[in-house]
């Protein structure tokens, strides 16, 4: 809209946590298990900032992942939701990102690396903001980084010397879901229906 302004969050505006490990709602998809990337730390943006009339979603703070993710290897490939359209380069991908009205943009489902052809690392985005979400997930947007080990200190390392590092307030501690065995998608529904929870 002509003379509109793009809200820009005030310092330590974003929370952002982190889950190790793997819940019921967060059962890995078929392909990264295929893979044998059964490690999983989970980065979540919150969407509420205050002054912010609109859930928010924090472009730096993907980018900041997406780099992390791109840094794993040679190739990366981000997978749209697009009907008939073939898995996209990063660099592609962030061209025609850049092309879309900021206030549009979401992060896309899939970001992968590649070593051959067998995926080694993949970053999975859940869009609880859209659905609202169960308790640790709330209202966010959630990043779960699949790889064949604890990516957690590497990813935090990452963050804490991204450009815009200043804009987010990282949870101290890290909720750990270890141990927790996925459910099916059915009993994972009857929990959400419900409000009760799911056991494999």
């Amino acid at each position: 809209m002509e003379g509109s302004t793009r809200f820009e969050p005030p310092p330590g505006a974003i929370g952002i946590s982190f889950v190790r490990g793997v819940d019921r709602f967060s059962t890995p998809p078929k392909f990264v298990k295929k893979a044998g990337l059964t490690s999983r730390f989970a980065v979540v943006q919150h969407t509420y900032v205050e002054g912010c009339a609109d859930l928010y979603f924090d472009a730096s703070l993907w980018r900041a992942l997406a780099s992390f993710v791109q840094s794993k290897g040679g190739k990366a490939e981000v997978w749209v939701t697009t009907p008939g359209r073939k898995p996209l380069t990063l660099t592609k991908f962030i061209e025609e990102w850049e092309e879309i009205s900021a206030d549009e943009r979401e992060p896309p489902p899939v970001l992968r690396v590649l070593s051959g052809a067998r995926p080694a690392l993949c970053m999975v985005t859940t869009y609880w903001a859209d659905v609202g979400g169960p308790g640790l997930y709330h209202d966010s947007y959630t990043y779960s980084l699949y790889g064949d080990k604890d990516l957690g200190d590497d990813v935090l390392a990452a963050l804490a010397k991204a450009p815009d590092r200043a804009r987010w307030t990282m949870a101290a501690q890290i909720h750990s879901v270890e141990g927790t065995t996925p459910p099916s998608w059915l009993q994972r529904l009857k929990a959400w229906v419900t409000g009760t929870t799911a056991t494999a």
